[in-house]
């Protein structure tokens, strides 16, 4: 598991040394939330951004982030395609961002699927905004270029101060491995944080033989990582070896 730690910037920082250093970080450690929500603190520091300017950027950073210019037809009722940045809409936007991280071969056989080379999804990029709640008050827009940000947001990440001070460039990210018991130990001190009670551990299935642990509260699954304890395993400290489950990558078979 990685644990997203927050620092401060130095004062000869600007806000693109901020969000340019996230977006690496974010990058190195395969964290897609925070790469999405970095480079949109990169938008944001200039209203005359837009996501072309932003894969031009991630070109020169060298690194296998690239933007697709994804053609949408559906478009909820209280959702619309903007710039997350008060960028001026000079002509209809027709495509929403896809940032993805893949190897430049795999971008390409995608943008093929959509496009008819990668200039032209960089020409459509121009027409490309991100998809953004539509509430009442302009102040209270919450953008997104995903829909795995639409829910990152809806689960009230936005109120998050930190996730506040990166998306406006004022504070760094900074991640690290832990251990799967570290992990786990990480896991009941968030949930003791955000409902005020200890989670009892549960045993909700079993993989391979092995039961899965997970932490509930109320008759409720709150933990998103479950684990196995390997118990008739020792790693070199002689402590029982665990294996971390997520459960958001896995199918439930009822």
């Amino acid at each position: 598991m990685i644990k997203i730690n927050y620092k401060k910037a130095d004062d000869n920082e600007s806000k693109d040394d901020i969000s340019i250093y996230n977006i690496k970080e974010s990058y190195k450690y395969k964290k897609n939330d925070y790469i999405e929500i970095s480079c949109i603190s990169w938008l944001k520091n200039d209203i005359t951004r837009d996501f072309h300017h932003l894969e031009d950027l991630l070109r020169k950073l060298n690194i296998d982030l690239y933007i697709i210019a994804q053609p949408i037809n559906d478009i909820p009722d209280n959702v619309i395609i903007s710039y997350p940045n008060d960028k001026i809409i000079t002509e209809p936007l027709l495509y929403i961002a896809k940032i993805i991280s893949k190897s430049r071969e795999e971008v390409l056989k995608e943008i093929e699927l959509i496009h008819n080379s990668y200039i032209d999804n960089l020409e459509c990029l121009k027409k490309t905004g991100c998809l953004m709640i539509n509430n009442k008050s302009k102040d209270n827009m919450i953008e997104s270029n995903s829909q795995s940000n639409l829910e990152l947001y809806q689960n009230n990440l936005i109120e998050n101060e930190e996730i506040k001070k990166i998306l406006a460039s004022e504070l760094k990210i900074n991640c690290e491995y832990l251990k799967a018991n570290e992990s786990i130990n990480f896991i009941i001190e968030d949930i003791i944080r955000k409902y005020g009670k200890n989670p009892e551990k549960i045993a909700c299935g079993e993989i391979n033989g092995n039961k899965v642990n997970a932490l509930m509260i109320d008759n409720q699954i709150v933990s998103p990582i479950g684990w196995i304890e390997n118990e008739n395993i020792l790693d070199s400290n002689n402590e029982k070896v665990y294996e971390l489950i997520d459960f958001r990558n896995i199918k439930v078979e009822k």
